[in-house]
């Protein structure tokens, strides 16, 4: 059951942002599988699938105008890939057909938080 939004008020922006991107893309038609997913040689912030495809979703989230994907530089793909090799072999996965994408999250102040989704990011 997903947390209400009230109670963000209480937890780390991070984490804020990261139930804001579960709640943005269950309304965009994923059905989330995991969250957290964190393995020696890296992490994966959300799984869900998207109709018949895989996706692992890196939330990243900044306090004002900046776009925070800028942020998911090449050292952070490899750290993603390799916990989604992991997280395909423990659940048996092989076949299916994945994807990577981000969620950019916007906190502005005094307005609303707004949630972008860069699909097939990298």
């Amino acid at each position: 059951m997903p947390i209400p939004l009230f109670w963000t008020r209480l937890l780390p922006f991070w984490r804020t942002a990261e139930i804001r991107a579960a709640s943005f893309l269950r309304k965009q038609g994923y059905k989330i599988i995991a969250s957290g997913f964190r393995v020696k040689d890296g992490e994966i912030d959300l799984i869900a699938w998207d109709a018949d495809v895989l996706v692992f979703v890196e939330v990243k989230s900044r306090k004002g105008n900046d776009p925070p994907e800028t942020n998911v530089g090449y050292t952070k793909q490899q750290r993603i890939l390799k916990a989604a090799t992991v997280y395909i072999a423990r659940n048996k996965l092989h076949g299916a057909r994945c994807r990577f994408d981000i969620v950019a999250v916007n906190a502005i102040p005094g307005g609303k938080p707004l949630c972008r989704l860069i699909r097939e990011a990298f």
